[in-house]
């Protein structure tokens, strides 16, 4: 049976740069990195992501797929509020603040426990995915804007 994965973007490859290398860091320090999103896991798929993980999570960066992160955990929760790491022990590396903390004024609805940051082989288009889409109104074409404030949802073809 396909499992069902997240697709999420970043703006620029110099931000994901950022964070994943310093995410690595943490895990070969920890064995495990705590990365907050400032938005929510859709409630219709969250039972089924819980269900079998870990999970895989593609980012959509410079117009290809380029990287997987393998999520052993998450925490996700709907609404205007910040929802507090469950994993604080993982957010930064010993005696270093992390450097990309949430802004005071970010909602931070998902936190994903992170076992391992990889590019791919491979680069991916949006179109080896079979999506879920979250509107009837979304063109093709839009999806990739779409996945910098939103999750993707949807299984490899």
């Amino acid at each position: 049976m396909e499992k069902l994965v997240i697709i999420s973007a970043s703006k620029s490859p110099r931000i994901y740069s950022s964070w994943s290398n310093y995410g690595k860091r943490v895990i070969k320090q920890k064995t495990l990195y705590a990365q907050w999103w400032s938005h929510a896991i859709r409630p219709e798929h969250d039972n089924e992501l819980q269900s079998n993980l870990p999970i895989k999570l593609y980012v959509y960066v410079g117009g290809k797929v380029r990287h997987l992160i393998t999520v052993k955990e998450f925490v996700s929760e709907p609404g205007n509020h910040r929802i507090p790491c469950p994993w604080s022990e993982y957010v930064s590396l010993d005696g270093e603040q992390n450097p990309n903390p949430p802004a005071r004024s970010r909602y931070v609805k998902t936190w994903f426990l992170i076992t391992k940051f990889k590019p791919l082989e491979k680069l991916l288009d949006l179109t080896d995915f079979t999506l879920f889409k979250r509107r009837d109104d979304i063109e093709d074409k839009d999806l990739p804007s779409s996945l910098i404030s939103s999750f993707g949802y949807g299984y490899i073809s």
